[in-house]
Formats: structure tokens, C-alpha cells, sequence
């Protein structure tokens, strides 16, 4: 089952469509009201049917969410409508409607849909939580290219905060890499629509990865790490050309040391001696330690210290591991990048 969420697409919508002044008006009329309801009402059943009819059912009522016009009013009352049916689906026994559910929760963008949502992270099944992971993706995406109805940025930030906890537990590799990509969604929050969320989910997800990466001794993660390193590296290099505030210190100081942490992870398991036993292995260590010696440069820039390209990638590529081993410990080791100037982490924080 978990495989099949991966696959879920939004092809194949209903023809049956709600009219598009429904969906864009500032303010929904009784009658606008319920025929929002009958829409409703002609594909609830199907959420709760065979395969193919949930499939239908869920593709039919997410068309209306794809509009880049949709207006707040609907979505508030396209919520209040689904909500309650896809409550029970999220949580019963039967996994494939819950899974739909929630991929419908997800694009729905709203305060009480992100409440379904954080109640499903706790839930046993990995294919449950991967697509309650995925609807926050969902929901920041739809924050940032629609008018987003959740009411201020403190919720926003309170999820972030829910998703940090939860990553701290989470065992699954597919769903560690759901939350990465969730939170590079976030990263690209416009302060415009809500203030300080970019900020904090470059902040969380340095964090949180940066704390797996310090326990990890194997390739388990290795995914979702190649993921959380390119979306640092993106919300940093993407700041300038967004248009965005400049981020706060510690937001670099962060983001500085999820590459560190990435780095360090590398540098020990190249020391254990795992490219030799496992050469397979290089070209996934390759593309981590490029994003992460980006991420580190670019946090320097913004703290304006100088962190030279070391080509880090480049030496693990051609089997230098000697050479590699000796650079890395220019921007991770004692006296090193991080551990020096603004960035400031122990001596021993990296290295130990």
C-alpha cells in the first residue's frame, strides 16, 4: 500500500465541475452553498467505495482545489462540507481510504484540515502517515501559489513545530523524505502571504534533519538526506532572486550546520570504510556532500564569512577519500568554517 500512495496522480478528474464563479467568489451566496453541496453529496459515496470509485470520487473533488484563483470563502466552506466526511475515512481500518482522504485533506489548505492532518502523523500505518506528510507539502504549496485560508502565520509556525516533534520519531525512510519535501514547500512561503514561515522551515528542517544526520551510522536515510541538502541549499540560493527579506543569522547558523552535519555523517562513514566494502554507495555520497558544501557556502555568504570551494564533491567522485577526508575538515573540524567565526559550534560538534 505505501508503494500505491507514491503513484497517486490527479489525473482523470469528473466531469462533473462546479461552475468557476463558485469557486473564485469573495462571498458564496445560499445558493452557491448548495450546489457546492450537491457537488459534494454526488461523490461522497465514492470515497468509500472500490478502488476505482475512491480514485474518481478524490479526483472529482480536488479539481475545484487546482484553481489558482480559488477564493478563501470556498475553500472555509468546501472544508466544512468535507471535513467531516473524510474524518472517519482518515482514521478508520481501511487504509486506501484513508490515504485518499487525506490527499484530499491535504490540497483543501485550511485550519481545520491541517488539524486531520497533524492527527494522522501518529498513525501506525507508514502509507498513512506518508500521505499526511505529504498533505502539509500540499497545503504550504497551495499557500504559496493561492489565497491561503489559514488565518496567520502562528499556525503555520505551531505545525512546523508538530512536524519538527514528529521527524524526531519517525523510523520510515519513505516517510522521512515526505517530510523533507514538505518542508522545502514551506521554504518557499512568500512573506508576503505569511510572515517568518520561510525562515522557520529552513529552521526546522536543519534541525530536525541535522539530528538524524548525528545519529545515523548507515545509508537508511540516505534519501531523504540527499533532499533536506538540496532544499537548504535552494531556500538560500532561491532568497535573492524571491525578492525576500534577508534571513536572520541564525537562520544561516542553521542552515550552516545541516551541511555540516551532512558532511560529518560522510566523513565518518568514509573513515568506517564503507565505499570500500560498499562502491555502490559513492555517487549517493556525491550528490550529498555537493548540496551540502553549497548549503555551507551559501550560509556563510549570508553571514558574511569566507568559505571556500573546497570541490569536496569532486574528490569523493574520483576516490580521493584521503584528500577528502583532510578538506573536510576545513569546514567541519576544529578551527574549521563552523567551528570559527560567526558560525561558532564547538570544536567537537562535527568531529568528535
Amino acid at each position: 500500500m505505501l508503494a500505491s500512495v507514491l503513484s497517486l496522480n490527479s489525473a482523470g478528474f469528473a466531469q462533473n465541475a462546479l461552475p468557476p464563479e463558485i469557486i473564485t467568489a469573495s462571498d458564496l451566496s445560499e445558493a452557491q452553498k448548495e450546489s457546492l453541496r450537491r457537488f459534494v453529496d454526488l461523490h461522497k459515496a465514492g470515497l468509500a467505495g472500490e478502488a476505482s470509485e475512491v480514485k474518481r470520487a478524490r479526483n472529482a473533488l480536488i479539481e475545484p482545489l487546482q484553481s489558482n484563483t480559488i477564493s478563501v470563502p470556498f475553500r472555509l466552506e468546501y472544508a466544512r462540507v468535507l471535513i467531516p466526511l473524510c474524518r472517519p475515512l482518515a482514521t478508520g481500518q481501511r487504509e486506501l481510504n484513508a490515504i485518499n482522504a487525506l490527499r484530499l485533506v491535504g490540497e483543501l489548505a485550511t485550519s481545520t484540515g491541517l488539524d486531520l492532518l497533524t492527527d494522522s502523523l501518529a498513525d501506525k500505518r507508514d502509507a498513512v502517515r506518508l500521505m499526511a506528510v505529504k498533505g502539509f507539502g500540499a497545503t504550504f504549496s497551495a499557500i504559496e501559489r493561492t489565497n491561503p485560508a489559514i488565518p496567520n502565520k502562528d499556525q503555520a509556525i505551531r505545525v512546523l513545530g508538530t512536524l519538527k516533534t514528529n521527524i524526531e520519531k519517525e523510523t520510515n525512510p519513505q516517510v522521512l523524505e515526505a517530510y523533507t519535501l514538505s518542508l522545502q514547500a514551506a521554504t518557499r512561503i512568500p512573506t508576503a502571504k505569511l510572515a517568518d514561515v520561510r525562515a522557520e522551515a529552513i529552521k526546522v528542517l536543519s534541525q530536525s534533519i541535522g539530528s538524524k544526520a548525528r545519529a545515523a551510522t548507515d545509508g537508511k536515510f540516505d534519501s531523504a538526506f540527499r533532499r533536506a541538502a538540496n532544499a537548504a541549499r535552494n531556500a538560500l540560493t532561491n532568497q535573492n532572486a524571491a525578492n525576500e527579506p534577508a534571513l536572520p543569522d541564525d537562520i544561516f547558523r542553521e542552515a550552516g550546520a545541516l551541511g555540516g552535519d551532512l558532511l560529518a555523517l560522510v566523513h565518518r562513514r568514509v573513515k568506517a570504510g564503507e565505499l570500500t566494502t560498499n562502491p555502490a554507495k559513492r555517487s549517493d555520497l556525491v550528490l550529498m556532500v555537493s548540496d551540502s558544501e553549497r548549503t555551507i557556502q551559501w550560509a556563510a555568504n549570508g553571514l558574511s564569512v569566507e568559505a571556500q570551494d573546497l570541490k569536496l564533491s569532486e574528490l569523493l567522485q574520483q576516490s580521493k577519500d584521503t584528500e577528502f577526508q583532510t578538506a573536510v575538515l576545513r569546514l567541519i573540524g576544529a578551527n574549521g568554517v563552523l567551528t570559527a567565526q560567526k558560525f561558532r559550534f564547538a570544536d567537537d560538534h562535527f568531529v568528535k
